[in-house]
Parts: structure tokens; sequence; C-alpha cells
């Protein structure tokens, strides 16, 4: 599907964004954190950034900090439930 405006910043993009959502997964061993991970980055993407174009960064990276941080937090606290 991105892959069809021909972008190569939009490649760029998704690619990084794959690997990001990939190792999230790994991190949490939990599908619904990527879906809501994902659906976040689209919200932010889609209905935010077209209003604001200015915090576009802070719309990729903030939620994105904040999803690795609950997926380490996550495996943190299995860790501990395991021993």
């Amino acid at each position: 599907m991105h892959s069809g405006y021909h972008l190569t910043l939009e490649l760029l993009y998704v690619s990084l964004a794959g690997l990001a959502f990939g190792v999230l997964f790994w991190l949490s061993k939990s599908l619904p954190i990527v879906s809501l991970a994902h659906g976040v980055t689209n919200i932010a993407l889609f209905l935010i950034a077209p209003l604001k174009p200015e915090i576009l960064p802070y719309l990729i990276i903030g939620p994105l900090f904040l999803f690795f941080f609950y997926a380490y937090a996550l495996d943190r606290i299995k860790e501990r439930i395991a021993t």
C-alpha cells in the first residue's frame, strides 16, 4: 500500500516504522501493544499532523519512546514474576 505513492522518503519511513514495530513485538511479545502503537501512529500522522505539521517530529518520536518504554517495563515485570 505504501509503495503506491512511489515516494522514497515514505518507503524509508514505513520501513523504519515496521522495524520499530517488530522490535516492539520482540520486546513485549504482545500483538495488541503493536496494534495500539500502529493505531496511535496512524492517528498522529493522518489526523493531527495535517492540522499542525510543525509538531510532526514529536508525533513520531514521542509515541515511539512511550511504547518502547512500555515494552521494556513489561519485560522487567515478567522477569520479576518469573523469579
